[in-house]
C-alpha cells in the first residue's frame, strides 16, 4: 500500500494537520506502507453543521458525512468501539466521498462513514 499522506502539511479554518513518520495512530499502518508518495502542501477545509461533517481538498478530496438520526432527533453513537482514531464514533452516511489523487482514485458515496472529536499526538 502507498500513502499519499507522507509528510503532508495541510491547513485551513485554523486547523493545521501533519500526518507522516511520527507515529500516532496512523502509525499501526506503517508496516503496510511499500512506497511513499511526494508531499505536497494544500489548503484543506473542514466543515462541522449539525450532523454534517465535511473536507473538502480541492481537486483531490470532497468528502461528507450526516450523522445517522436515532431517538429524540439524536445522533446514534457507537460507544467502546476499536476504532483507531477515537473509541466513540457517530454512525453516519457519506453523502459524497471522492477522493483522487497520485496513483489513488475512490468513491465511496452513498457507503457508510462515521465521525468523532480526536486528539492525536505523534512521537
Amino acid at each position: 500500500m502507498a500513502s499519499p499522506f507522507d509528510g503532508a502539511a495541510q491547513s485551513g479554518n485554523g486547523v493545521r494537520v501533519r500526518v507522516d513518520r511520527a507515529g500516532g495512530p496512523i502509525s499501526r499502518l506503517a508496516p503496510l506502507i511499500t512506497r511513499r508518495f511526494p508531499t505536497k502542501a494544500v489548503p484543506m477545509t473542514l466543515g462541522a453543521e449539525a450532523k454534517r461533517r465535511t473536507l473538502v481538498i480541492p481537486g483531490i478530496a470532497d468528502i461528507t458525512v450526516e450523522g445517522i438520526i436515532g431517538a429524540g432527533d439524536g445522533e446514534v453513537w457507537l460507544d467502546n468501539v476499536g476504532h483507531f482514531a477515537s473509541r466513540r464514533v457517530a454512525a453516519a452516511k457519506g453523502t459524497a466521498s471522492r477522493f483522487r489523487d497520485h496513483a489513488l482514485s475512490f468513491d465511496n458515496t452513498g457507503r457508510n462513514g462515521h465521525y468523532s472529536a480526536i486528539e492525536w499526538s505523534g512521537g
